[in-house]
């Protein structure tokens, strides 16, 4: 069995210099993996936050066009407000967050329908690296994927949803890196804001397909089966993405209804000098 060294806190691990995917588990909320012979490398607090703000967001944990407050985050963070400030700058050249100029920051309107365009395009470009991985992949290599695939579902059996998706990111990481294109990777790295989401609670219908969606596209790649390993690899992006989305349009709605409830009741009448007629 492989062995992972996991550590605790907002710890992520830095892009690939070479391709610009995760070296490990980039952006990842809560915990780490990384393989105990290779280095664990530092990364920056305010990068950390950006991680934790960025799933929090996709999450529907906050609605589109609401402010984010630097000193009621930071104290929700226990940071100062410097890498706090950082990480919204980050947030802003993802597209996340928009900043005004002296009123701070807000939260980009990212609907469910730009969710389930990110995970279309995720799932295009998945295909295409899983085609070319199945020409690619060793022996050694695939008995990784399974074992690592073996853990993640005994991770989310175990109900390990951090480290469930930890895992199920290591896995698709290291088939699309094996698919040896640079240029690819990188455009999939720009939907990552959009289609990554590692903290509790967790999606409902992601169990599901951690659980079953792996197992079919390691087979075909073992086989060498492009065609069918890409197409494996699409539908099982695609059907995540639909999760994802029924989740975003659920969060929206109920957001949606707090915010009509909170809203002071409306009087009726027309005014008359100043005052409300009734």
């Amino acid at each position: 069995m492989l062995r992972y060294r996991r550590t605790t806190g907002y710890c992520a691990a830095r892009p690939d210099p070479e391709t610009g995917w995760p070296a490990a588990a980039e952006e990842i909320g809560g915990s780490d993996i990384s393989e105990t012979a290779g280095p664990i490398r530092a990364v920056k607090m305010s990068d950390q936050i950006a991680s934790r703000l960025r799933d929090e967001i996709i999450a529907g944990e906050f609605a589109g066009g609401e402010a984010l407050r630097l000193v009621a985050l930071a104290e929700r963070l226990g940071v100062s407000t410097t890498p706090v400030r950082e990480a919204l700058a980050t947030l802003e050249r993802q597209g996340l967050v928009v900043g005004q100029a002296h009123r701070g920051f807000r939260v980009a309107d990212v609907s469910p329908k730009d969710i389930g365009d990110a995970y279309a395009l995720s799932a295009f470009m998945s295909r295409r690296l899983a085609e070319r991985a199945a020409e690619r992949l060793t022996p050694a290599e695939l008995d990784e994927l399974e074992a690592l695939d073996v853990e993640m579902r005994a991770a989310t059996t175990a109900n390990d949803v951090v480290r469930a998706g930890d895992l199920n990111h290591e896995i698709h990481r290291r088939i699309g890196r094996a698919g040896g294109s640079p240029l690819l990777l990188r455009f999939l790295r720009e939907m990552s804001p959009f289609v990554t989401r590692r903290v509790s609670p967790d999606i409902p219908g992601w169990s599901k397909q951690r659980s079953t969606g792996h197992k079919e596209i390691i087979a075909a790649l073992r086989r060498g089966d492009a065609k069918t390993a890409g197409e494996l690899m699409e539908e099982h992006i695609l059907r995540s993405g639909e999760a994802a989305v029924a989740f975003a349009e659920g969060k929206a709605e109920s957001n949606g209804a707090a915010r009509k409830s909170a809203s002071p009741p409306r009087q009726s009448g027309r005014r008359r000098g100043g005052r409300v007629a009734g």
